[in-house]
């Protein structure tokens, strides 16, 4: 592999990186409750459909990514309610904040 594809690679792979990262926190908020529970919300979109498994699954890892950078939950943790609340419905999709309840399992 030439020089300019390995570069061109390495940029592109860089871009996915950042992108996913300013996702995570363009459309996320943790809020701890006390020291085993937490309220976590993400966005859907159309990126991130609502009724997506693969966008759950994205949402999901983002809160795991937050546990993990932040050493919170090292034994996991359980989602005990999800409320999904639109905030915004048109021709192209719709908005719409999904409301987590959590708590790191002991």
């Amino acid at each position: 592999m030439s020089r300019a594809k390995r570069l061109a690679t390495v940029a592109v792979l860089f871009s996915l990186c950042a992108c996913s990262a300013m996702d995570r926190l363009a459309m996320t908020e943790f809020k701890p409750i006390d020291d085993s529970t937490f309220e976590y919300k993400a966005a859907a979109d159309a990126a991130y459909p609502e009724d997506s498994e693969s966008a759950e699954a994205k949402r999901h890892q983002w809160l795991e990514r937050y546990l993990a950078d932040n050493g919170l939950c090292p034994n996991g943790y359980e989602i005990t309610q999800r409320r999904a609340v639109h905030r915004f419905r048109g021709l192209l999709g719709s908005l719409v904040d999904i409301f987590y309840v959590g708590r790191c399992k002991s």
